[in-house]
């Protein structure tokens, strides 16, 4: 049922409007990316060259975010950058989990 007059208010609780909160929503992205990847096959036969890939992104992203949070004119580019470091993060560290050899 299509009703294009129809208005929608979406209520965000203020604990989820938070930097923390979306460092740990992103942080589970990185973890379910990791798990789509190995269900859907597509983990690269050796996890810890992938792994030592995303931990570098991971780390830099990091770095960079806390640069471009210090320099005047740069917006919310650096929650951005954070978010996808925590993502990156998160996905290095289930590549750590997993056995150094995927079937």
């Amino acid at each position: 049922l299509w009703i294009p007059t129809a208005s929608v208010q979406h209520y965000i609780p203020p604990e989820r409007i938070n930097l923390p909160y979306l460092i740990r929503f992103f942080d589970g992205m990185g973890k379910t990316d990791f798990q789509h990847e190995v269900v859907e096959g597509r983990v690269p036969r050796t996890i810890r060259r992938k792994r030592r890939k995303v931990a570098r992104r991971a780390i830099t992203g990091r770095i960079g975010a806390a640069a471009l949070r210090l320099l005047p004119m740069t917006g919310n580019r650096w929650v951005r950058a954070r978010l996808q470091a925590a993502r990156d993060w998160a996905y290095s560290e289930a590549c750590k989990q997993a056995p150094a050899r995927a079937a």
